[in-house]
């Protein structure tokens, strides 16, 4: 059975809007939840759903191009020919 997902009474502008308000203020989420008179859960769910998806996947790690300039540049340490085990 396929799954479709439900928009409900909100349209995609207005679910942007409202995560970008949630992420950008300084102040609970259920409280900017209560301004924009959605439910704090519905809001929650929302802001999860973008930050997975803004966040990078294991390909994305694992292209050297997507790694940090850190990473990229690392050398290898070696221990100096005095330390003995």
């Amino acid at each position: 059975m396929e799954q479709v997902a439900c928009t409900g009474p909100y349209s995609p502008e207005f679910r942007e809007e409202a995560v970008r308000l949630a992420l950008s203020v300084d102040k609970p989420l259920s409280e900017t939840a209560r301004e924009l008179e959605v439910n704090a859960e519905t809001l929650r769910t929302w802001v999860r759903r973008h930050q997975r998806a803004s966040e990078p996947t294991a390909a994305d790690l694992t292209h050297p191009t997507s790694r940090p300039q850190t990473v990229q540049t690392q050398t290898r340490i070696t221990r100096p020919h005095s330390w003995r085990l």
